[in-house]
């Protein structure tokens, strides 16, 4: 009898991805579903429907073993006696908190916070996050009875448990990342108290099993294992390079991030890194940055709504293609909205303000010069990570970006280093799956096979390293 197959489900901020693994890492199916949300709120119930739903389409397959979650780290929300949510789920990019964070940062020393919990003291975290609900949402404050992840809220819907996985949970700026439980000197400063909290879970451990109503609205059969597994940014490391420690993996999606796996945890003395849980044995080791694909999905709407959808993104790459690279020496940056506050600063759109070119400037040549500018900024997040610790030459690339041919050269170009695009379903719901098939015994399965690597063009490198040095001045 062949062995189970395993389904890993991605609930990411614009949707849910699933994939089912068999035997060896082979990929027999995958879905994708849309949750409608905000730039900065999710609605809990809408989340739930788009994950069930994605799960339901790979579903039909005969012997599943087990269902491992990834989930979009820094979502918070809280829930009430009932276990009902009280508001729309905040995401990383919820700004309120910034206007506390100079009072978090007198009240402790952010130097021991940092080495505690791997984070620096920043408005992202939910210590800031949670101070600024109980400054303005009393109401709502006074009846909360859990402080969750919207990761944690879909698997207690599907089996009944509150469970935060040890990933998810060090993302949040709470958890003690050496002692694996929730740290007295950020709950102090969040407010609240191990009870407000889920139980921490290792990414193995196994959470539950689907009850009859996750069961109908999955597909999958009542009783099945719901294995805890980890964040989105770690898993999807996992999935595009397995768990090689060193391989530096970049994530161009609606924002944008630089990973790498570590077996040993490096928490950065000035702050520019994170360093984050992946698992019993691994940590990830990064930086990120609001300002990603969302910008260039700004141009799109802005100078090329005379077609929508994927016919604008697809007319937009022909003509981005059209423009040499360098753009005649036009930069933009991706600068929108307020940045995290390290490695950039918060007032980076301030600094370098999103568009600086003429009225007369072509709309593919504005295009592909936010490319360049998005990809600059991931390959000076690269060698911030790369500074921790030996890394790979060669940068695995996942997300959106990774599947576009003219995106992964101008990455390529900007790094001055080769590019492995992961071009397969995505890649965090791969590492979910693989989590969860080591987790039932069955070993872990290869990361996917790698696609042809695209290598830099020398002198685009020589230009980009010019324009990346202008860049750093922004940063001092």
């Amino acid at each position: 009898m062949s062995k189970p197959i395993v389904i890993g489900l991605d609930i990411g901020t614009s949707g849910c991805k699933a994939v089912a693994l068999a035997d060896g890492g082979a990929i027999v199916a995958t879905s994708t579903t849309v949750s409608v949300s905000g730039h900065a709120t999710q609605d809990a119930e809408q989340v739930l429907t788009a994950a069930c739903e994605a799960v339901r389409q790979v579903s039909d397959r005969a012997n599943v073993g087990g269902l491992c979650i990834s989930g979009a780290m820094h979502s918070l929300l809280m829930v009430d006696a009932d276990d009902q949510p009280l508001h729309k789920a905040t995401t990383w990019a919820d700004p309120r908190g910034a206007e506390l964070i100079d009072e978090l940062r007198a009240e402790v020393d952010a130097q021991q916070y940092r080495m505690n919990t791997g984070c620096p003291l920043l408005p992202l975290y939910h210590p800031c996050r949670l101070r600024w609900w109980q400054r303005h949402e009393a109401e709502w404050w006074q009846r909360k009875r859990r402080v969750v992840s919207l990761k944690s809220f879909v698997m207690h819907r599907l089996c009944g448990t509150w469970a935060e996985d040890a990933s998810v949970a060090s993302a949040t700026g709470l958890l003690n990342t050496q002692m694996r439980q929730w740290d007295e000197m950020a709950m102090k400063l969040a407010g609240v108290e191990v009870d407000d909290l889920p139980a921490v879970r290792d990414a193995r451990s196994i959470v539950g099993h689907l009850h009859e109503q996750a069961s109908q609205a999955t597909g999958l059969p009542i009783g099945t294992p719901l294995i805890a597994g980890a964040s989105d940014g770690a898993l999807a490391n996992l999935g595009a390079a397995g768990a090689t420690s060193g391989q530096m993996v970049i994530t161009i999606g609606t924002s944008a991030a630089a990973r790498v796996i570590s077996r040993e945890p490096a928490v950065s003395p000035t702050g520019n890194t994170w360093c984050y849980v992946l698992d019993d044995q691994h940590w990830i080791i990064g930086c990120a940055m609001n300002n990603g694909g969302a910008s260039l999905s700004f141009i799109q709407e802005e100078y090329f709504a005379d077609s929508s959808g994927a016919a604008a993104f697809d007319q937009m790459m022909h003509e981005a293609a059209e423009v040499p690279a360098g753009c005649d020496g036009l930069t933009l940056w991706p600068f929108r909205i307020a940045e995290r506050g390290t490695p950039w600063p918060e007032d980076m759109h301030k600094r370098l303000p999103l568009i600086q070119s003429d009225a007369d400037t072509p709309r593919g040549m504005i295009a592909r010069a936010m490319m360049e500018g998005i990809s600059l900024c991931v390959a000076e997040m690269v060698a911030l990570v790369a500074a921790g610790g030996d890394s790979d030459s060669v940068v695995r690339m996942t997300g959106g970006a990774a599947r576009n041919k003219l995106w992964q050269q101008i990455m390529a170009d900007a790094l001055a280093r080769p590019v492995i695009p992961t071009e397969a379903a995505d890649a965090s719901a791969i590492g979910a799956a693989m989590i969860g098939a080591d987790a039932l015994g069955l070993g872990m399965p290869p990361a996917p096979p790698l696609s042809p690597c695209v290598q830099e063009n020398l002198e685009n490198a020589k230009e980009c390293a010019r324009r990346r040095h202008a860049l750093q001045e922004h940063l001092r």
